[in-house]
């Protein structure tokens, strides 16, 4: 009886445990069903083939920082008619401007630079107070930055002469009005110094509060060389110096100008710049800069002109690496990982009468790399348009010196550097064509814009992969 009673006792556990069982079943499972079709993320980085941002042994190089070229320097040097006790007296020249500087602003700081160790920013120490390096001013602010210079031509080391001749590139306040900025570049007989330039912030009331100095101090205008010899051999050189074959050497006279060479046609053409640039205090030789274009790369490459030395080399093509999230209807068959759209029939509807319908689809997220590498927004939604007008802004007001800069991005299709598109092209609605239309009228010309875009997702990814000297493209 006994026996009975137990055996009873265990089926009613048993039974009530399935039961409980099925009820959880019943209650858990259409969630977890549901997150998996509405919140599955795919991560697409796992699909490219990233390029590579540089090639094994053609890393970005500066022969003022290369000890093994002493004895080139040495010989730079020489030939400029300078000698290591001038260089070492101007020198002490920085520390002692910098210590009459220290007079009127006692939290100085003066950091120099490892090219020509001379001083290039210049600020008051946050962490020891408040201060600027001028008091408030209603004159202009490239004036102020003028006046400072001449003012502590011991730490900036040009003549008043030389101050009058740099060149106003930048002069503008921020939207906001709370910040604004002002920049001078160098240039020796009308030929620029290689990122020689002076650039100042200024608070609301005018007061300047940082000077970042990349001027060429102590040289000699009057005696520098003239002399830059063959383009069409710099190019040559400048080839050979990134194993580039079967470089373009036909000058096109009609694109060429008396300070730039232009080899072949197109935007893709080789250039070839007259430029100076310094190796140290006191010490500037005339140069070509050679910028050379390769499927993926593309390099700055600056040659001495008399001797041929590579002084400079710079691959300026930045690879993009920084993932965000989009919430699309993703299709991971398709070529543009999308679907047609939210409710795709396809193929169909073969006959319209019957008002077929297809079935509405949930989002996915979908993670890859931003559209643009300046983007400030990692990894979260952004508006259409946002991220190109503040690129846009930033290297239109940008303090870097302008020279060329090439984005190279990332097909979702075919994880291979995007194929151009025309103006015509560009945009697949009419919101879109009028949302970009201030950037087709600056590139129309150019040609340089590459986008990926579904009429499904939420998030457009037209892509600026291009900032030149003429413009934003």
């Amino acid at each position: 009886m006994k026996e009975n009673a137990n055996a009873e006792t265990r089926r009613a556990l048993l039974l009530s445990l399935i039961v409980l069982g099925l009820i959880a079943a019943v209650m858990i499972l259409p969630y977890q069903f549901r997150s998996a079709a509405g919140t599955k993320e795919t991560n697409l980085n796992e699909e490219f083939e990233k390029t590579a941002g540089s090639e094994e042994g053609l890393e970005n190089y500066d022969i003022r920082t290369d000890k093994s070229k002493s004895e080139t320097l040495l010989n730079f040097r020489l030939s400029a008619g300078r000698d290591a006790v001038q260089i070492a007296d101007e020198r002490d020249e920085f520390v002692a401007g910098e210590n009459l500087l220290r007079q009127s602003v006692p939290n100085l700081k003066v950091e120099y630079n490892n090219e020509l160790h001379n001083p290039e920013v210049i600020n008051a120490d946050v962490l020891r107070g408040r201060a600027f390096l001028t008091a408030s001013s209603n004159q202009k602010r490239s004036e102020i930055l003028r006046g400072f210079a001449k003012e502590n031509n011991r730490l900036i080391a040009l003549t008043d002469t030389q101050i009058n001749d740099l060149k106003v590139t930048a002069d503008y306040k921020n939207p906001n009005g709370e910040l604004s900025f002002a920049r001078l570049e160098q240039f020796i007989n009308g030929v620029p110094v290689f990122r020689a330039e002076i650039r100042a912030g200024f608070t609301k009331q005018g007061e300047m509060f940082r000077v970042v100095n990349n001027l060429a101090p102590e040289i000699a205008y009057e005696s520098i060389s003239k002399e830059f010899g063959n383009p069409e051999a710099a190019v040559r050189l400048a080839a050979g110096y990134i194993n580039h074959k079967d470089i373009e050497t036909k000058r096109n006279d009609a694109a060429s100008t008396n300070l730039k060479v232009v080899f072949g046609q197109g935007d893709w053409a080789t250039t070839a710049e007259k430029m100076y640039f310094p190796t140290e205090i006191g010490v500037a030789r005339a140069a070509w800069r050679v910028l050379i274009w390769e499927p993926v790369n593309a390099y700055y490459v600056i040659v001495d002109a008399e001797t041929g030395t590579m002084l400079y080399r710079e691959n300026i093509t930045h690879h993009q690496t920084q993932t965000a999230t989009y919430n699309v209807y993703a299709n991971t068959t398709s070529m543009l990982k999308t679907m047609a759209n939210p409710a795709p029939l396809n193929p169909g509807p073969i006959d319209p009468s019957l008002q077929t319908q297809g079935v509405l689809q949930s989002r996915s997220n979908i993670m890859m790399p931003t559209a643009n590498p300046m983007s400030r927004c990692s990894d979260r939604p952004t508006v259409l348009g946002t991220f190109q007008k503040a690129a846009a802004e930033r290297f239109r007001r940008s303090s870097v010196k302008r020279e060329t800069f090439r984005w190279q991005t990332i097909s979702t299709a075919t994880a291979k550097p995007t194929s151009p598109f025309s103006a015509a092209e560009f945009g697949t609605s009419a919101n879109q064509a009028a949302e970009f239309k201030p950037f087709l009228s600056v590139c129309r010309a150019t040609k340089r814009f590459r986008q990926i875009t579904t009429a499904t997702a939420k998030l457009t990814l037209p892509f600026i992969v291009q900032v030149t000297e003429r413009g934003i493209c």
